[in-house]
């Protein structure tokens, strides 16, 4: 059954222009990620699954075949222009056989649900055994997701998609109980300078500024000033156990 929302659905379906324009705030972070898949797959062969491919700025990254998924009309047009493939899907209901990847990968995507279980397994089912599967995500530590993004925008307005962020661990073991093995699990980080204007900038579609800047304000915030965010991403390397799904707690 799928545990994406119609309004999870609807809220990306208008951020694909966003995620081009401000995609810098996570880059070095994603640099380091992608440059870490590509040394753990060396050589190998074959096409990688991208799961949640948004507009495709990460697949296009890897010098390799991707094949990207999405849920949002939107992101799959922009990601068509950069992918070797596309497909509109439920990220919880694949349209794919059984082990049919030798390697998927998941950038930024998880923390938009609360329960993640179904989506480890959904990942597990369509990866051949002994596949590789990487996962990034933001660290209830980094500074902008982790904090100023819940104090400052999330606390202005309504209808605001509520993110989920785990630690390590936690995403570790939803990741065993699924039937994988974690390989390496590290953090990433980096550092971004914002100027206020760029954050009101960014949100001024939801045309919500004297809101904001009145949460600045109560921050401490300076409309002109330009602030430093210590960012911080996880960074997982799985690898699916050769044993059958049916062996799993939860499917006997």
């Amino acid at each position: 059954m799928s545990k994406q929302s119609p309004e999870l659905r609807s809220y990306w379906e208008g951020r694909a222009e966003a995620i081009d324009n401000y995609y810098s705030w996570r880059l070095p972070g994603l640099e380091e990620i992608v440059r870490r898949i590509e040394a753990t797959l060396g050589d190998t062969a074959g096409i990688i699954l991208d799961l949640g491919c948004g507009p495709g700025l990460p697949g296009a990254m890897l010098k390799r075949k991707v094949i990207g998924v999405d849920f949002t009309v939107s992101m799959i047009q922009k990601a068509r222009r950069r992918l070797n493939h596309v497909v509109l899907a439920d990220l919880f209901a694949l349209p794919f056989a059984d082990k049919a990847f030798a390697a998927a990968m998941c950038l930024f995507v998880i923390s938009d649900y609360a329960e993640k279980d179904a989506f480890f397994r959904e990942a597990h089912r369509v990866l051949e055994d002994g596949a590789l599967f990487f996962l990034a995500d933001y660290s209830p530590n980094d500074g902008w997701m982790g904090w100023l993004r819940n104090e400052l925008i999330c606390s202005a307005m309504e209808g605001h998609a509520p993110v989920y962020l785990e630690d390590l661990p936690t995403l570790a073991l939803c990741g065993q109980t699924a039937g994988f093995e974690p390989l390496s699990a590290k953090r990433i980080p980096m550092q971004l300078s914002l100027r206020v204007t760029d954050i009101l900038a960014r949100y001024a579609h939801l045309e919500k500024e004297k809101t904001i800047l009145a949460r600045m304000s109560a921050l401490g915030m300076q409309r002109h000033g330009c602030y430093t965010i210590q960012r911080e991403f996880l960074f997982l390397i799985l690898r699916k156990c050769p044993r059958s799904r049916d062996a799993l707690p939860g499917h006997g």
